[in-house]
């Protein structure tokens, strides 16, 4: 979904769901419909009309093949915004965020232009040096710390040309000075 949302600069992560705390209901397959039609409250209830449309999409995105999970906060209220918001009453988004075990994080994948704006030091077959200085710098300094200090194995996503393919790559990352990292590629 990188690819709508940030021009394949963006990551995503892999996680191991069977270690979600039982708040985390799921994964839910997405039924895809040829139209989507209203869904009377009155007729099925809260509980249910709410699960029907939170895993319910046009059949245009099929080809996502995509799984969610609803999640309950714990040990406190769920608020939203925008069109089905609480904010009238003071609530704001922090108050959405709920945490997952960093234990269930199998894998980052780097989308193939998370880097394209930042600055490369130097270049070799299976090392690269960069600095970070687009403007996004700041979070993909504080993902790359994480991805350092958790161990968490990154991959890099792989555009071939003229193909188009996408294959993956590893990668390990070694912080030189600041916003300067080196990066290990191992083939995969």
């Amino acid at each position: 979904m990188w690819g709508y949302y940030s021009r394949n600069a963006g990551f995503y992560l892999e996680f191991d769901y069977t270690k979600f705390p039982n708040n985390f209901l799921g994964p839910f397959p997405i039924n895809y419909v040829e139209n989507l039609k209203p869904i009377d409250i009155n007729n099925y209830g809260g509980e249910i009309t709410f699960i029907i449309q939170t895993n319910i999409k046009k059949d245009i995105w099929e080809h996502e093949d995509e799984f969610r999970f609803l999640v309950q906060p714990q040990n406190r209220d769920f608020k939203v915004r925008g069109a089905y918001s609480n904010s009238q009453y003071g609530n704001y988004y922090a108050d959405r965020i709920v945490d997952y075990p960093k234990s269930s994080i199998n894998a980052i994948y780097l989308g193939f232009n998370f880097l394209k704006s930042e600055r490369i030091i130097s270049s070799e077959k299976d090392k690269y040096k960069i600095e970070l200085v687009s403007r996004d710098s700041e979070l993909k300094d504080k993902l790359i710390k994480q991805i350092i200090i958790q161990s968490i194995p990154c991959y890099s996503i792989i555009q071939e040309i003229p193909s188009f393919k996408l294959n993956k790559e590893k990668w390990e990352f070694k912080r030189v000075k600041g916003k300067k990292y080196e990066i290990l590629r191992t083939y995969t």
